[in-house]
């Protein structure tokens, strides 16, 4: 540890050195300067903002707009710390309408760079030209230009080493830049944006005042066909904008564009809003797309807690963000969710003897066709079934239990005498409905899955069905899951789970901490539809189980959710990935073979959920492949 020089006074930092430290927390890369000078932009009501860089801004950033321009008598004061003409008194703050307020990002960059700035105002007969070189104003003159103001700024952080070498490569500066632009223009569709850098087009923006007219400029069509139009509105504010359904999704959040009152923001209170709206339609790890604007009053917004402005704080977080969950929610559950597969356009070319997917991977269609049996598939037709003795070579599952199901045994009885391995084989196909409940318990039907004919089982893993001129694949294993995890929660939630009592208790042993941890959480377990108590000083006894599993997995599932009681208790999410864990496990697995009947009802069940597209993990239930893209497979068509 140094020695304190009590020899050193406390002196006043001259106007260069402010200006300087200040740059580098408004003005710290090249995106920065672009950021404020747009926004500028905008506030001085711009239709049309043109932004050149050259060697990724380092060298040279050029924004030209048609606003209304600064007047000559204010130019100079404009390039002064604080010097603003949106906010007069500090009451102002409550209610900001602009972009910008504070009056630092000219201040900031002129102090680090050389700048020119060529502004005309509508009743001004010339422009005024001022030149800056790191804070100092060398020159000023009349100029000839049209309305509204150009600003070039050049050799950023020349007089700052320390800060420039601090800056990142020529293409990571260059991905900042462009982000910013791309998602200023989504968020004013109403303006043109022009972008280039070192000559080429980057982007161009229609203006037409669409947003999904600016999304497609940015993003391409494909994004743009996969959105749906999210609307809502709440006490103070209205969410509006788009999110993609879930069949679009990225690997990072780098497609998730939030808006206040048309202010590109950064906030992980939307960001958790976003992921909770999509938890059970995306797979792991992946992430929704969304462009959604929030048009809120001033006062229940601080946009002022971030130098740059990009993070703001929200006086009503928790009726926002269900707002906005509840507004996601509700526009998807609006749409058919299920994604269509298309096939790759390297596919059009191929003369191989093989057929390239989407996934590029080739496959034989000889042995694949070979590798068939027609024991993996059930024909619609009776006559075409596969004769009964082949049922002795059915996959046998859940050996030492059977769940046949009550409703399905008078049917069942009705197929040609079984063997007892037969019987047991079929297991699989009768545990598909845990309980009589059928449509007429209310829940409504989805009709996008109730239209389906099952015409057969390939792999015995997918079904096979088709409904008008599209082919459908259906994973039984992720459609089970689906059904047995909605209706335990919709049990759950009633309070309404009910218990299979014990032959043999379960009982635990834990530590001291683990055990009073368990003490205060045993209504927690209770809950779940467990019936455990205390057994001696460091142990618990289970009695009885929820049903709705079978007794292996709801063994499995009590010792999963002591593990994770500290957090179950309160976190409601926890407790809804606990049951999905555990419906995964209960559900039938691939290589499970099941019969006409287990399908059927499988389908059945599937069309009363309330999300019958994904598992609760978010891998998709159903596939479409439409007429179109098999005949693309057959070079029917090109």
């Amino acid at each position: 540890m140094g020695m304190i020089n009590l020899n050193n006074k406390i002196k006043l930092l001259d106007c260069s050195t402010i200006n300087k430290i200040a740059a580098g927390e408004v003005v710290e890369r090249p995106a920065a300067v672009v950021k404020e000078l747009v926004e500028n932009s905008l506030d001085a009501g711009a239709k049309r903002v043109i932004v050149e860089i050259v060697n990724s801004g380092k060298d040279y950033i050029r924004i030209t707009d048609d606003g209304h321009g600064i007047d000559p008598q204010d130019a100079e004061s404009a390039f002064l710390r604080h010097a603003t003409s949106k906010i007069s008194q500090v009451e102002d703050l409550e209610n900001i309408h602009s972009l910008g307020f504070r009056g630092e990002a000219l201040a900031s960059i002129v102090a680090v760079s050389r700048l020119d700035i060529i502004t005309k105002t509508a009743y001004c007969q010339t422009g005024l030209k001022l030149s800056y070189e790191f804070g100092r104003l060398i020159s000023r003159e009349e100029v000839a230009t049209s309305e509204g103001t150009t600003i070039i700024v050049k050799d950023i952080f020349q007089n700052v080493p320390a800060r420039k070498k601090f800056l990142k490569s020529d293409r990571a500066e260059l991905v900042s830049i462009t982000e910013i632009i791309d998602r200023i223009a989504v968020g004013h569709p109403a303006v043109r944006f022009e972008y280039t850098s070192n000559g080429k087009r980057m982007l161009i923006t229609p203006g037409d005042g669409n947003i999904l007219s600016a999304i497609r400029a940015v993003h391409g069509k494909d994004v743009m066909a996969s959105l749906i139009e999210l609307d809502r509105e709440c006490e103070g504010c209205r969410v509006s904008g788009y999110v993609s359904n879930n069949s679009a999704y990225r690997s990072s959040r780098s497609c998730q564009y939030f808006y206040v009152n048309g202010r590109s923001v950064r906030s992980s209170l939307l960001g958790e809003c976003i992921q909770s709206a999509y938890k059970e339609l995306l797979p792991i790890g992946k992430h929704a797309m969304c462009f959604i604007n929030i048009d809120i009053r001033p006062d229940m917004v601080d946009v002022n807690i971030h130098p740059t402005k990009l993070e703001v704080k929200f006086t009503n977080d928790a009726e926002l963000s269900e707002c906005i969950r509840e507004g996601i929610i509700g526009a998807l559950r609006g749409e058919e969710l299920i994604p269509e597969y298309k096939i790759s356009k390297s596919a059009l070319g191929g003369c191989d003897g093989s057929l390239h997917v989407a996934t590029e991977e080739p496959i034989d269609i000889a042995s694949y066709v070979e590798s068939m049996n027609t024991t993996d598939i059930f024909l619609s037709n009776a006559a075409d079934r596969p004769a009964t003795e082949n049922i002795g070579d059915m996959p046998i599952v859940n050996e030492t239990e059977n769940y046949l199901n009550p409703c399905e045994v008078a049917i069942v009885r009705e197929l040609p005498p079984l063997t007892a391995e037969a019987v047991k084989a079929n297991d699989a196909a009768c545990k598909i409905a845990p309980s009589c409940k059928d449509a007429e318990d209310g829940r409504k039907s989805s009709k996008a899955i109730a239209d389906l004919m099952p015409i057969g089982v390939f792999l015995k893993t997918y079904i096979v069905a088709q409904r008008g001129t599209s082919l459908f694949l259906i994973d039984q294993h992720a459609a089970h899951e689906r059904i047995l995890y909605e209706k335990y929660m919709e049990q759950f939630e009633a309070h309404a789970i009910s218990s299979q009592i014990l032959m043999e208790p379960i009982i635990m042993e834990f530590s001291n901490s683990d055990m009073l941890l368990l003490e205060e959480n045993m209504e927690c377990l209770e809950g779940f539809g467990f019936e455990a108590e205390a057994f001696g000083s460091n142990a618990v006894i289970i009695r009885a189980v929820p049903n709705m599993f079978g007794k292996p997995e709801s063994e499995k599932f009590a010792i999963e959710l002591i593990e994770a009681l500290g957090d179950i208790g309160s976190s409601y999410e926890l407790r809804k990935a606990e049951i999905a864990q555990a419906a995964c496990k209960a559900a039938v697995k691939a290589n499970d073979r099941l019969s006409e009947i287990a399908v059927a009802k499988l389908l059945d069940e599937l069309s009363q959920c309330e999300n019958p597209y994904t598992c609760p993990h978010g891998r998709p239930v159903i596939v479409e492949i439409s007429q179109n893209e098999i005949e693309k497979m057959f070079k029917r068509i090109i």
